[in-house]
């Protein structure tokens, strides 16, 4: 493995912007970054998620709320706090009545790599969370069943870590006719 350090300012500043896209090199092999943590901030700027938000997030749900303040968060925890987030602003469910299923959550998000995820879904029954393949067939209880595929989810948070930006749309004038041209 090279690992290349600099002491250059102006080193250290790129490094710091571009840290979620630094990757390390074996043997002529590009590695995955299943080692790369992140910064709570780095986190809420992906997540779009205000500070208030995380800070009680981190008091009501106990897989946050046992960890030391400022540990570092790895991609599983990303694609848990990404399910949070959807499963409190789009389905209106409060982040408290989250708390029991939390550690099933968190636990099924950091159980595989990113590329494996996006070919599962996350399925909530009672106090349990646990990841089926994508195309099963649900194994419907009594009780409500939340389906979550983690597709949509990741994608998101890539583009979000990548920096991608949306396509511009055109501006629409309308076609004038100028002075001066060819007749």
């Amino acid at each position: 493995m090279v690992a290349v350090r600099s002491r250059c300012r102006y080193c250290l500043r790129l490094r710091q912007r571009f840290e979620l896209l630094l990757t390390t090199v074996d043997i002529g092999q590009w590695t995955s970054m299943a080692g790369v943590q992140f910064t709570q901030a780095q986190a809420r700027k992906v997540l779009d998620l205000p500070e208030e938000t995380v800070r009680h997030w981190r008091k009501v749900l106990p897989p946050l709320a046992q960890r030391p303040r400022r540990t570092p968060l790895s991609h599983g925890d990303l694609v848990a706090l990404a399910v949070i987030r959807l499963l409190v602003r789009s389905y209106g469910m409060n982040v408290s009545a989250l708390a029991p299923i939390a550690d099933g959550i968190f636990a099924c998000c950091d159980s595989r790599p990113w590329p494996a995820l996006t070919n599962c879904r996350l399925q909530i029954d009672g106090v349990r969370a646990e990841l089926r393949p994508l195309k099963s067939v649900p194994t419907l209880k009594s009780g409500a069943v939340i389906l979550i595929p983690l597709a949509p989810l990741i994608d998101e948070l890539g583009q979000g870590l990548l920096g991608a930006e949306r396509d511009q749309t055109d501006l629409r004038f309308p076609l004038t006719l100028q002075a001066g041209g060819k007749q």
